[in-house]
């Protein structure tokens, strides 16, 4: 028997000592397997940061008067070049490091996650346990700090670990205001909200908009304290933005900073027009602003569907939808069972029970009508998994069964079935859950495996096998074989042929209309729904109209009561709920892109996994039911109800504030944070994935008192006398059963999905940039093709974003050889204008962060130009091939599929040419000779070697373009006389190869000579 008052209960476990483990050992083995510098899908600004910090301490604070220097040089010209819209808070703490003696990014990178994210966790802890109770606070951090695309590759990325702790800070400050010492909290909301608003300001509004809303329902019986935390954290805000736009101001001044701020907002969300963007682009380049070009117009966007797509697309497809529809199930299953069991919603469920009596047969008639219509409708166009309609149609006949025993057990009088003692009933309802799990396993593994060639027959038998299944286990004392009759059997097979011949015969009963509805059908599969549905409209009526000579005959009473018991107790809940749930297996799949179920499907990689999932997704349903029917005050205490509350009004806050920043600029929201999967809103939708967690377990563990020890005790006491002892016992073990396995399987389903995450987009990406901290690369300037932070801060030398440099194409031109470059828009340096060595970086970079879709690309389902992408450059194929004029040289590159980095050594000397061509004829005594004009041109100043001049026939050719194929019939050096051959006689042209001291140009031809006697 389980001692609940052992030493280590759930009251008095170490859950913050066991999330500090996990914490340690997780974020730990990050950094070791990434040798201190962890890059995921990005971590560019943990460079940034370092190089912020560097130019803080390093450069004139009069230039910047501390603004973030975003330029990455080590000259004092280069400095600064300011980013302005956002304060210098994350900096500050680099700074402060830097000049403790954490001067390395590996040194920063460690410092920063172990002290900031572990005080973010233990915040997250402290705040939720508040809110909740130490369990709940302990599955919610968990889950959490090891998501590891929204939250772990983040908490090793020194800008973005600061999420985290600004928003369980303020949300620690928030809970423990009513504490004996409310000034500390006070002075921490000050704090906290003056760091955030010295942060990125749209992350700032967002929480500062759940901060007020939450604090005003925390506090809601104490009006005057949530006027002093509104106050503090007002104060707070407004210190830091005093202080951002004074420092702005005394930089750019007034006039400067309304333009910086208007522009970018309007090209962040209506700048999609080409004269905005070369207007702003030229305003930020003149004023040495950082500005990145993310133009888009974000009008269509601001609305109800955008934003929940938004977050299904790029929050909840991050977690699968697999997983979400398991927690949807079960939350709704939950809420809807609170609703049920509310005591006003009580007297109007009797209502509704009262106008569908026996006696209103008109009424009951109408109900099924309308059931029917809803479910045939919904049904037919259910689609749980693109690519598998036949497990589709399986989960429609489910719910079709469901309904059809939900809609007969409701409408069917009870005094019809004669049990002679409350105990004999009381057996039949200990078989209830589990006779529903095992009919539906059943179900499901037999279509799964079934020939699919013979799809309709199939389902047909099976759907019958199975009916007849619910029956043998619903006769009279449970007997098998031996107390059934032939006669029953043949009347219900006869049953099912009558309703073959009308669904699958189209002209019998002159059924032309009903034949071509089914027909327009997208799948054959979905006959079974129509199957199950006409079932309970034929059973509907025979028992109208025959229920004494037939009902207890076929044992239908007894099937409809089993499922009354279980699924149907409040019909209006129940038939509500069910439809809920048909509405997210019809719609949800249209809110995720298809392209990456591959991606959801990896932790089911093994023999059976889909079937797994399957049948997971099916016991959630049933879990759901059993709430609505048992009531949840079954389950729960009313201490647990009131935490679940809590997190929900918490949830439901989030994402108020999140809807209402979404709305102010959802371009910059989707494409600055959600695409990248950066930590925003993820605080509050993690949510609903733990209380569906802590759900379980709370059952569960409250399940498992009443099994082990309250029923224990009443065996001891002899008290067998309990009415229904047995089923209520029973039904409690299924229950028990049922809540852990689907916990367990959601929390190895959870532990296989980080998992599979951190195998195929692994925190060791970009390993390259430890070798250009030593030679030859050591001290040498790069452009790169993507943010420079990284490459400048592991070479020490200068460097910047060129998004030309891919192609780093040279074009040929009458005045010389242009280089096609990107210097104005990117080129982060004060002196560019006027430094010529940013025209001659030593190194192209090229950097190809990785994402979700390299997993699709790997798979083969598409997105294949995002893998091996860099070895596709053109720049990275001329230096391999050596097969352009620009001798570059390929160093190094990434041999694995992904290609996602390469090094080439950069050539700027441009090859010489020649323009203006003559050729002066000169008649001597021993024949004609040729003396070369020309003008030689190098656009850097090289010096010409002897170039290469060429006589050529153009004898029996149509043009100079032939010139290729003519004969040399004579060559020299520069400007020097050349012999013609005496014998020759002809048309001619001189050929000249410009030659440097250091490289060879493309040849040129003059126009035609004639050469007779």
């Amino acid at each position: 028997m389980l001692n609940l008052k052992s030493k280590w209960n759930l009251e008095n476990f170490p859950y913050l000592y066991a999330l500090l483990f996990l914490h340690s050992f997780y974020y730990g083995a990050i950094l070791l397997y990434s040798h201190g510098l962890p890059y995921v899908m990005d971590a560019n600004e943990t460079y940034s940061v370092y190089w912020h910090s560097y130019n803080l301490l390093h450069f004139d604070l009069l230039k910047s008067f501390g603004l973030t220097d975003e330029a990455y040089g080590f000259s004092s010209a280069a400095h600064p070049y300011m980013h302005t819209h956002q304060g210098n808070m994350p900096r500050l703490f680099g700074a402060l490091i830097y000049f403790l003696g954490a001067t390395s990014i590996e040194a920063q990178v460690l410092i920063t996650t172990f002290f900031i994210g572990t005080l973010s966790l233990i915040f997250s802890y402290l705040s939720l346990r508040r809110i909740a109770n130490p369990l709940f606070s302990f599955i919610f951090s968990a889950l959490l700090f090891t998501d590891y695309l929204q939250i772990g590759q983040w908490q090793v990325v020194t800008y973005r670990v600061w999420y985290g702790f600004l928003f369980f800070g303020i949300l620690a400050c928030i809970t423990n205001l009513d504490s004996k010492y409310p000034i500390k909290w006070l002075a921490g909301s000050y704090g906290l909200f003056f760091l955030m608003f010295y942060n990125e300001l749209v992350f700032a509004v967002m929480i500062a908009t759940f901060a007020i809303l939450f604090t005003a329902y925390w506090h809601r019986l104490n009006i005057s304290l949530i006027l002093k935390i509104w106050l503090a954290q007002a104060l707070g805000a407004f210190s830091a933005l005093a202080l951002l736009f004074s420092q702005l101001i005394l930089k750019f001044g007034l006039s400067v900073v309304k333009q910086d701020f208007s522009t970018t907002f309007n090209m962040r969300n209506f700048g999609n027009k080409e004269d905005w963007a070369n207007s702003s682009m030229t305003f930020f380049s003149t004023n040495k602003i950082v500005y990145w070009t993310n133009h888009t117009d974000s009008s269509p966007l601001r609305n109800l569907f955008s934003f929940i797509h938004a977050q299904t697309m790029y929050v909840f497809q991050i977690y699968t939808p697999w997983l979400t529809l398991i927690v949807i199930t079960i939350l709704s299953g939950y809420l809807f069972s609170l609703i049920c069991n509310s005591d006003k919603f009580s007297k109007f469920n009797l209502k509704i029970k009262y106008l569908f009596t026996p006696a209103v047969s008109f009424s009951k008639i109408l109900l099924f009508l309308f059931t029917l219509v809803t479910i045939v409708f919904s049904l037919t166009y259910i689609k749980l998994f693109s690519s598998f309609e036949l497990i589709d149609a399986v989960f429609s006949s489910l719910i079709g069964l469901i309904f059809m025993g939900i809609i007969y057990a409701n409408l069917t009088n009870v005094d019809y079935l004669k049990i002679k003692s409350k105990s004999e009933y009381s057996k039949w309802n200990s078989f209830k859950p589990i006779l529903l799990i095992l009919t539906t396993s059943f179900l499901i593994f037999i279509i799964f495996y079934g020939p699919s060639q013979f799809v309709s027959t199939f389902q047909l038998l099976v759907f019958i096998s199975t009916c007849l299944i619910i029956l043998l286990l619903n006769l009279n004392k449970i007997k098998w074989l031996g107390n059934i009759k032939l006669s029953y059997l043949i009347n219900f097979i006869l049953l099912f042929i009558v309703i073959f011949l009308i669904f699958f015969t189209q002209r019998i009963f002159g059924l032309k209309i009903l034949a071509n509805y089914i027909n327009q059908l997208k799948s054959g599969v979905y006959y079974i729904v129509f199957l199950s549905i006409f079932l309970a409209a034929l059973i509907f009526l025979i028992t109208e109209l025959y229920k004494d000579k037939i009902i207890n005959k076929l044992g239908l009473i007894k099937l409809s009561l089993t499922l009354r018991k279980t699924l149907g107790n409040h019909l209006f809940t129940q038939t509500t709920y069910l439809s809920f749930i048909i509405l997210i297996l019809l719609f949800h799949w249209r809110l995720y892109d298809q392209d990456y179920s591959t991606v959801w499907m990896r932790p089911f990689n093994f023999f059976g996994g889909e079937l797994l999932a399957r049948l997971l997704s099916i016991f959630s349903i049933v879990f759901g039911c059993l709430f609505i029917s048992m009531s949840p005050y079954q389950f729960l205490s009313k201490k647990i109800i009131t935490h679940l509350t809590n997190v929900f009004i918490l949830f439901f806050i989030g994402e108020i504030a999140f809807f209402i920043v979404f709305l102010l600029s959802p371009g910059y929201v989707i494409s600055g944070y959600l695409q990248r999967t950066a930590p925003f809103s993820v605080f509050f939708t993690s949510i609903p994935l733990t209380i569906a967690i802590y759900l379980l377990f709370a059952v569960g563990l409250n399940l498992k008192t009443k099994v082990f020890y309250d029923f224990e005790f009443y065996e001891i006491s002899k008290q067998k006398k309990y009415v229904g002892f047995t089923g209520i016992r029973n039904q409690y073990v299924a229950t028990l059963f049922l809540s852990s396995g689907i916990s367990l399987a959601l929390i190895l389903y959870w532990a296989a999905l980080q998992f599979s995450y951190a195998t195929a987009l692994p925190p060791n990406y970009f390993p390259f940039l430890k070798q250009l901290q030593k030679p030859p690369f050591l001290g040498k300037s790069a452009i790169v093709m993507t943010y420079a932070a990284p490459v400048a801060a592991m070479t020490g030398s200068w460097a910047y974003f060129d998004p030309s440099s891919h192609s780093h194409k040279t074009t040929k031109t009458e005045n010389g050889y242009e280089t096609e470059r990107d210097m104005k828009n990117f080129l982060w340096l004060a002196d560019g204008n006027i430094n010529l060595d940013y025209k001659y970086p030593d190194y192209f970079i090229c950097m190809w962060p990785q994402s979700l879709r390299n997993i699709v690309a790997d798979r083969m389902k598409g997105f294949e130009p995002f893998d091996n992408v860099c070895p596709r450059m053109p720049i990275v194929i001329e230096a391999q091939n050596k097969s352009s004029a620009m001798k570059h040289e390929l160093i190094d590159f990434d041999l694995s599929p992904r290609g996602s980095w390469a090094i080439v050594k950069l050539d700027h000397e441009l090859p010489p040419l020649v323009k203006d061509i003559k050729a002066k004829v000169i008649r001597k005594n021993d024949g004609f000779y040729i003396l070369p004009e020309y003008i030689y041109i190098q656009q850097q100043g090289t010096a010409e070697q002897d170039s290469l001049v060429e006589i050529i026939s153009l004898n029996n050719l149509e043009s100079n373009s032939r010139d290729q194929n003519a004969k040399v019939i004579a060559k020299g050096y520069g400007k020097k006389l050349i012999k013609i051959p005496s014998s020759f006689k002809g048309i001619i042209a001189l050929r000249i190869t410009p030659i440097s001291i250091k490289k060879e140009g493309e040849s040129t031809t003059s126009s035609k000579l004639y050469i007779s006697e």
